[in-house]
């Protein structure tokens, strides 16, 4: 009789690894077609040059004391919190000097989910493209209408233009904000960003200055390609 059972017993279990077996081989078969998506989609968004990541859970609430205030990105972007829960975004006063009359603006696609320090929209004037970074994470909500017909819009005259570019649902907002310039600081930086382009390129950029000590619209253009490429990657990137 102990035989017996010990027999029993052992065939039982034969089944159950069976089964196992056979559930793991159906779970790699089903979502082998998922992982294989997803390992593509993220070589495509890579090569298109904007990083997208999976979105976390977005903050839909702005605190009021930042609504309206405007910080400012080293790669020479600016961000400006709204009451909507959301935040503009646009390229800064020295981004404009440098790339002059904008002749088309390239944007991702609404959804998008923009990280800092990836690239969030080119700039066109001419043959030059200035790649801009994006200076805060979240997901694009909106992109500003007039960029089709007048991207001109988006040039700022001054430090506090609305020349936003995009609407950006942020995810951490105050953890970028601290990364970033605050609005009563960008004056001073602004000036020591000037002198460092002057110190960089001075028979280009120096000839480049208006009377004031303003630099002239599309500084770019007075570059040659050589210089472009280093002024793009040393002051923006």
């Amino acid at each position: 009789m102990k035989r017996s059972r010990e027999v029993i017993t052992s065939t039982i279990k034969v089944p159950g690894f069976a089964v196992i077996g056979f559930f793991s081989r159906f779970l790699f078969v089903a979502f082998l077609p998922i992982g294989i998506y997803m390992i593509l989609k993220a070589v495509v968004q890579k090569i298109r040059g904007v990083e997208v990541a999976a979105e976390p859970e977005a903050q839909f609430t702005v605190d009021e004391a930042l609504i309206g205030q405007r910080f400012f990105h080293k790669g020479h972007t600016w961000v400006q919190p709204t009451a909507e829960g959301t935040v503009m975004v646009g390229p800064d006063y020295f981004a404009q000097k440098i790339i002059g009359a904008i002749d088309r603006i390239d944007v991702p696609p609404i959804g998008r989910f923009l990280q800092p320090g990836k690239i969030a929209w080119r700039l066109r004037h001419g043959e030059r493209v200035l790649d801009q970074i994006s200076p805060i994470e979240g997901k694009i909500v909106a992109i500003n209408p007039a960029l089709q017909t007048d991207p001109a819009v988006v040039a700022p005259r001054s430090t506090t233009d609305d020349g936003w570019v995009l609407k950006i649902r942020p995810s951490h907002l105050k953890e970028n904000l601290k990364n970033l310039i605050p609005g009563n600081r960008v004056e001073k930086w602004l000036e020591l960003i000037k002198s460092q382009l002057v110190f960089r390129f001075p028979g280009i950029v120096g000839p480049a200055y208006q009377d004031g000590g303003e630099l002239i619209d599309g500084v770019c253009d007075t570059m040659s390609d050589e210089d472009w490429e280093v002024l793009r990657t040393e002051f923006f990137l």
